[in-house]
């Protein structure tokens, strides 16, 4: 479930002062200006897998681009990326003169002359092209169904260098919706203020005849739309939602107003795709209160990436991605637990499962890099476990893995600072006394093992193995009555599931 934004003489005397400041305003004063507003306006025929785009974009320059991370094995998109969908692109100048546009490489054009000002572009995005090979990468590309269209909007929008913020308007058939993480621009119906060009492509958006179910948690608006077989599981995805999204917020905070889209898919496969306000969920079972904690536990998992992720980014995207993932799994889980979603029954399995898929780590954590799945996710998760008990040990219950986090908000100032190692550190130190840095370089920059002999202890855990052989975290019927008193407070939120 990958975050990560993908991008890609001296002058001497007076006089010569002079004569380059005056050159650098003239410039200044014909070129667009530096983060300058796009405007699209998004039409959707009826029944139509070809949306009709016309933009106007600030331009300085020759080069008009599309986001530069696609799906592969895909043969229209292979060697052109996104803009294997692009049909009938026309481009013209503020003065309505025709500019060719060549293909320059994978989603890029060059222009037959350079623009400084505006240019305005028509084209057509034909995703039938992924609707006759069944939508493959649905999370990360597009899927429809009769009820709705959803996209990545870096598959839809033509941008350029010059690009700031931008308005989205939709025209779309009667009865039809825009259901997006944008902001709507106040009395217009289908029209949208995006805060800047990353927003625009890395986020996803609905066209839909469907009424979106809604959620709030204080300044925290979710907006669900379910495809599919997700139809039959409204009401149970928002008994899920409703009170993680509470926890989540409560713990994290808020620096502003925020929109997120989900977006459940029917395809027969388990995965979710983050994006910065939004994410696209698939399972390979039909969703049911009996496999909640799974459909649920990723839905968590991916929601909690909007802090975990996009607000708090490691400085080394290889070298922190068992904290991004691992310790967003564990939060996921934990809110689950806290909501009464999850015994501490099934808590405890799902410990055991991540210790099963963490055993097949042959490498540290810090080094298994981008080569994320389920034994980093088991081993990231069954850190910030030992942490939390480490943590809850010290301080006798006084405080645990929820104070770290906003210990490390105010590390790195609300996210405006990427992480690194010593600010996880500073953050536990400010948490919790313990030998952080100890733990650090043998557990995860280095190969030693979670330390369970040391850890399990503390809650009234232990290592065992079942009548199949195989290794499990269960309680430990000797433990000492401090440990178990641990353990009862760590789970001490959980109620009997519904």
């Amino acid at each position: 479930m990958d975050v990560r934004p993908v991008r890609r003489s001296t002058v001497r005397g007076i006089a010569s002062h002079l004569l380059l400041i005056a050159c650098l305003l003239s410039t200044l004063g014909s070129a667009a200006p530096a983060a300058a507003t796009a405007s699209y306006h998004v039409r959707m025929s009826r029944d139509s897998l070809r949306l009709s785009v016309r933009a106007t974009l600030p331009m300085s320059g020759d080069l008009l681009l599309m986001d530069n991370t696609w799906p592969a094995n895909i043969p229209e998109m292979d060697s052109l990326g996104w803009s294997g969908l692009v049909r009938e692109l026309h481009v013209t100048d503020a003065t309505g003169r025709e500019l060719t546009a060549t293909h320059a490489g994978a989603n890029r054009w060059k222009l037959a002359s350079s623009v400084s000002g505006t240019v305005q572009l028509a084209y057509v995005i034909d995703y039938s092209l992924l609707a006759r090979r069944d939508w493959p990468a649905p999370r990360e590309a597009a899927y429809a169904d009769s009820n709705g269209l959803s996209f990545v909007g870096r598959s839809l929008f033509i941008t350029t260098d010059g690009m700031g913020r931008a308005t989205v308007a939709f025209e779309l058939p009667t009865g039809w919706r825009a259901v997006t993480a944008w902001q709507l621009q106040r009395g217009k119906a289908a029209a949208y203020h995006v805060a800047s060009s990353a927003d625009l492509v890395e986020n996803l958006c609905v066209l839909t005849r469907s009424t979106p179910d809604e959620l709030v948690a204080g300044d925290f608006h979710l907006h669900v739309i379910a495809l599919g077989h997700w139809q039959a599981s409204r009401a149970e995805v928002g008994n899920v939602l409703a009170p993680v999204i509470r926890d989540f917020v409560s713990m994290m905070g808020l620096a502003r107003p925020v929109d997120y889209l989900v977006v459940l898919l029917p395809q027969m496969d388990r995965g979710g795709e983050s994006y910065r306000h939004s994410f696209a969920l698939t399972v390979d079972s039909p969703p049911s209160v009996a496999n909640r904690a799974q459909w649920g536990g990723l839905i968590a998992h991916e929601i909690f990436h909007l802090w975990n992720g996009w607000q708090l980014h490691g400085a080394d995207y290889p070298g922190t991605q068992w904290f991004q993932e691992g310790f967003t799994e564990y939060t996921a889980q934990t809110a689950l637990l806290r909501a009464g979603l999850l015994s501490p029954t099934g808590f405890l399995e799902m410990l055991s499962n991540k210790l099963q898929r963490y055993r097949e780590i042959k490498t540290s954590l810090e080094a298994i890099g981008t080569h994320k799945g389920p034994p980093l996710y088991g081993g990231g998760a069954l850190t910030a476990f030992a942490f939390d008990v480490m943590v809850r040990n010290a301080t006798a219950n006084q405080r645990s893995l929820r104070d770290f986090w906003r210990e490390l908000l105010r590390e790195t100032d609300g996210g405006k600072r990427a992480y690194a190692w010593k600010d996880l550190r500073a953050a536990l130190e400010r948490t919790a006394p313990g030998d952080w840095e100890g733990y650090y370089q043998s557990h995860v920059r280095g190969a030693d093992p979670v330390p369970f002999d040391l850890v399990l202890p503390l809650v009234g855990l232990r290592l065992q193995r079942d009548a199949s052989n195989v290794e499990r975290i269960d309680l430990d019927p000797m433990a000492a009555p401090a440990a178990r008193s641990r353990w009862q407070q760590l789970v001490a939120a959980a109620k009997q599931p519904r």
